[in-house]
């Protein structure tokens, strides 16, 4: 089935396998299942979304605090982790 995405109006698809997928992962209370609703973002949006928060942009070189090995680390080597 094809769906247009709500925030880029990217068309995708949705398969009978994710729809099952959501079937059976769908949470029980009192042997009543509550259905999971059809994602209305396409894939490439949820995944942006995701990497949204990530910080990759800013690498530091820093030491290991466990081996004391120099390592590219996302935390600047003014923290004490």
């Amino acid at each position: 089935m094809l769906y247009t995405c709500q925030e880029s109006a990217e068309l995708f698809e949705i398969y009978q396998e994710d729809i099952d997928f959501l079937v059976r992962v769908a949470p029980r209370l009192a042997e009543k299942s509550i259905s999971l609703p059809l994602p209305v973002l396409s894939p490439s949006s949820r995944l942006r979304r995701r990497l949204a928060f990530r910080n990759e942009r800013n690498l530091y070189r820093r030491k290991c605090s466990r081996s004391g090995r120099s390592i590219l680390s996302v935390y600047s080597p003014s923290k004490p982790y």
